[in-house]
C-alpha cells in the first residue's frame, strides 16, 4: 500500500511538472505554422533569442513541436529520450527550450539548460536548420558545373563557324564569335585547305574538360559556402550544309559544396546529354541554338553539433533540368588578323528537386518538401580576336566581355519538417537570398590550329560585380575534323 501511494504521489508531480512546461510551451505551437514569407512575431524565449528570421521561425517551430509533445504524454504518446526516435526529438526540444529559459532576463523551467549563451544557442538552432540545403541551386550564376554544358557547347559551335570557310594563313581572314567563349578555330590546315582550296570536312568530334571554383557569401536567410566543379563533355556534329551545322554531345560534372558553417557539405553529380545547331550564312553574322537535359544525383550531409552530441544527417535525392538556349553575333575585320564584334544570348533554364528525407540523425532528420526554381538570363557582349600564323599552324587569342541579366530566379521557400515530428504541422521553410540582376563575365582564349585537322584550346572565365559570388573557370579542349 505503501509503495502504491509513493509512486501515485511521485505520478502527480510528474504531471505538475508536465502542466507548467505545457503552459510555457504551448503558446508557440501554432507559431510554427506561420510561413516564414511572414513577419516572424513569435513567442517564447527561444524563439525571441533568435537574430534572424531563420532562427526566430525554427525557434517557434521547436517550442510548439514540445508543447505537442507533452499535451500527448497522457494520450500515450512518446516521453523523453524513451529510446523512440519521437523520444530523442522530444529531448533535444527540451534542451533548447530550457537553455533558453535560462539565459539572463528570462524565465521558466530549466531542468534541461545546456549552459550555453545567446549566440552559442543561436548558432545551434542554426545547425539544426536546413539553410544550407537551399544552396541546392540557390543561384543559376554560381552553379559551374550546370555552365559546363552551355559553355562546352558553345566553344564548339565556335569552332564550327570558324571552320566553314577555313582559316587562310596568309590573309588571316577569319571567322569570328561566340555564344559564349567566342574563341576562333578552323578545319584542318593542310596545303589545300589552309589556301582555302578544297571541301570543307563534314563530321567533326570534339573533347572538352572543365574546371570551375568559387565561394557564395553567406546572406540573411541562406548559409554562404564555398563550391568547386569538374566535367567532360564530347561530342560528334555534321555539316548538314556549307553553312550549317547540327551536333549531339554528352557530358558528366560533378560539382562539390562546403558550408562555411560547421562543415555540412553536399555533391551533385550530373549526367547531361545536348543538341546543338549553328548557321553562318556568311563570315559576318551568326545565330546558335542548344536544347539540352541533365540528371542530377545530391547527396548531402548536414552536421548537427549538441554539447557533446554530434550527428549527421545525410540525405539523397535526384533532380532534373531543362536547358534551351539561342545566341547570336556579328563580326566586323578592323584590321588584318584582327575581328571585333557583338554577341548575345538568351538562356532558360527550369530545375525539379524531388522530396526526400534525411537518415542518420535519429529525431532530427529532417524531411525535405519538392523544390523547383526556373532561371532566365540575357548576355550581351563584344569579342575582339587576334590570329597570327606560325610555322606550325595559326594561334589566335581573344577577350570578351558581357552584360548578364537575371529575369527570373526569385526568391522562393525551401520547405522541410523533423521527420520524427508526429503531427506533420510544425514544419517550416528558409527562404533563399533574392539573386543579383545584374553581373559581368570576364574571359580569354586562346587557341592553336595545327596541321592535319587538329586543335587545342585554353579559356579562363570569372564572374565580375556580383554581390556575394566569386566564380572563376578554366575550360580547355581538343578538336578533330574528319
Amino acid at each position: 500500500m505503501k509503495t502504491d501511494l509513493a509512486t501515485m504521489s511521485t505520478r502527480r508531480r510528474s504531471i505538475w511538472s508536465l502542466f507548467f512546461f505545457l503552459l510555457l510551451t504551448l503558446s508557440a505551437a501554432t507559431a510554427s505554422a506561420q510561413d516564414f514569407d511572414a513577419d516572424p512575431n513569435y513567442d517564447g524565449n527561444l524563439s525571441q533569442n533568435g537574430n534572424t528570421r531563420l532562427q526566430k521561425a525554427l525557434g517557434a517551430s521547436i517550442q510548439g513541436i514540445c508543447g505537442e509533445f507533452i499535451a500527448n504524454i497522457p494520450n500515450g504518446g512518446p516521453t523523453r529520450d524513451d529510446g523512440s526516435a519521437e523520444g530523442d526529438l522530444f529531448g533535444r526540444c527540451g534542451d533548447m527550450v530550457s537553455t533558453a529559459n535560462d539565459l539572463p532576463g528570462n524565465s521558466g523551467p530549466t531542468p534541461f539548460s545546456l549552459g550555453l549563451t545567446s549566440d552559442e544557442l543561436n548558432s545551434l538552432t542554426q545547425d539544426i536548420a536546413h539553410d544550407d540545403k537551399s544552396g541546392v541551386g540557390p543561384a543559376p550564376l554560381a552553379d559551374g558545373a550546370g555552365q559546363m554544358v552551355v559553355n562546352n557547347v558553345s566553344e564548339r559551335l565556335s569552332s564550327l563557324r570558324a571552320g566553314a570557310t577555313g582559316i587562310n594563313v596568309e590573309g588571316l581572314a577569319l571567322e569570328q564569335g561566340g555564344m559564349r567563349h567566342p574563341a576562333i578555330y578552323s578545319n584542318p590546315l593542310s596545303e589545300d585547305s589552309a589556301a582555302g582550296d578544297g571541301e570543307a570536312p563534314r563530321w567533326g568530334l570534339f573533347a572538352n574538360g572543365d574546371f570551375s571554383f568559387g565561394d557564395y557569401g553567406s546572406g540573411a536567410d541562406q548559409a554562404g559556402f564555398d563550391f568547386h566543379s569538374e566535367g567532360v563533355t564530347a561530342g560528334a556534329d555534321y555539316r548538314i550544309l556549307d553553312d550549317a551545322s547540327i551536333g549531339l554531345a554528352m557530358g558528366y560534372a560533378k560539382e562539390s559544396v562546403h558550408y562555411d558553417r560547421n562543415g555540412s557539405n553536399s555533391t551533385d553529380d550530373q549526367l547531361n546529354v545536348s543538341m546543338y545547331g549553328t548557321y553562318y550564312p556568311d563570315e559576318s553574322w551568326y545565330i546558335d541554338g542548344i536544347i539540352g537535359y541533365t540528371h542530377h544525383w545530391l547527396d548531402t550531409n548536414r552536421d548537427i553539433r549538441f554539447p557533446d552530441d554530434q550527428r549527421t544527417a545525410k540525405g539523397d535525392t535526384d533532380a532534373d533540368e531543362l536547358l534551351i538556349a539561342a545566341g547570336g553575333g556579328y563580326s566586323i575585320t578592323l584590321a588584318e588578323g584582327f575581328d571585333f564584334g557583338p554577341y548575345a544570348r538568351l538562356e532558360y533554364k527550369k530545375l525539379w528537386i524531388q522530396s526526400f528525407e534525411e537518415k542518420g540523425a535519429f529525431g532530427l532528420n529532417l524531411s525535405y518538401e519538392d523544390d523547383d526554381f526556373f532561371s532566365i538570363i540575357s548576355n550581351l557582349g563584344l569579342i575582339g580576336t587576334y590570329a597570327t600564323s606560325t610555322n606550325f599552324g595559326v594561334i589566335t587569342g581573344s577577350v570578351y566581355m558581357d552584360w548578364e541579366h537575371e529575369y527570373a530566379n526569385d526568391q522562393r521557400n525551401v520547405g522541410a519538417r523533423y521527420s520524427a515530428d508526429p503531427n506533420e504541422n510544425t514544419g517550416w521553410s528558409v527562404r533563399t537570398d533574392a539573386p543579383d540582376r545584374d553581373a559581368a563575365n570576364l574571359g580569354l582564349s586562346l587557341t592553336a590550329v595545327l596541321q592535319g585537322g587538329f586543335s587545342i584550346f585554353a579559356d579562363y572565365e570569372t564572374l565580375l560585380f556580383y554581390d556575394r559570388i566569386d566564380r572563376h573557370e578554366i575550360t580547355a579542349g581538343v578538336r578533330i575534323e574528319l
